[in-house]
């Protein structure tokens, strides 16, 4: 690449950067920073975590809609999720309300996500390999968010939690298999 196309590419990524998505994006920031303030009243707790599930639904639509899918987005949303996702669990852990052992079950699409992003990098295979967004994956997103909401409202949480650990036990095997299948060449 000359300078010319370098400052080309370097203005293109700039402008990736403004987009409407993108501040639909930035708004889990402070949610989660307003979220532990929440939790006093159920309502308002309620309301943060429905926002926050408005702009995960929200901000992927702008984006496709408006052609602002991929760049800068594609690395900011997986980031502002999971400020959001550790800042509720980590609430919900520290009052009590998220036993530690269904911790575990609540994040492990996560973690089973960042395993799997560090191990592709760590063995050069991050250009083969596209960790995109799966339907499965989604799936377990909404099914985190009705668990939050069961926990605001002190519902009961068993039947969300088995179904999200049955989703995200899939969802980590989708991942996987769809990993392999890009590592061979293969259609994802």
């Amino acid at each position: 690449m000359n300078a010319k196309q370098v400052e080309g590419a370097m203005a293109s990524w700039r402008q990736n950067i403004w987009t409407v998505a993108n501040a639909v994006t930035a708004t889990k920031v402070p949610l989660a920073a307003a979220f532990p303030w929440s939790t006093h009243r159920p309502g308002t707790e309620l309301g943060v975590l429905l926002a926050s599930a408005l702009s995960d639904w929200l901000d992927g639509t702008i984006a496709r809609r408006m052609g602002q899918a991929g760049g800068f987005g594609a690395i900011l949303d997986p980031i502002c999720d999971k400020i959001f996702l550790l800042t509720v669990v980590g609430v919900y852990v520290a009052q009590r309300r998220l036993p530690l052992w269904q911790l575990g079950i609540v994040v492990l699409r996560d973690v089973w996500v960042l395993a799997a992003s560090v191990l592709l990098l760590v063995t050069g295979r991050w250009r083969q390999v596209a960790l995109r967004a799966r339907f499965l994956g989604k799936t377990v997103t909404v099914l985190q968010f009705i668990l939050f909401g069961c926990i605001a409202l002190a519902l009961p949480t068993g039947p969300a939690l088995f179904v999200l650990a049955l989703a995200s036990v899939a969802a980590c095997f989708d991942y996987t298999a769809t990993a392999l299948r890009q590592a061979r060449g293969e259609a994802p």
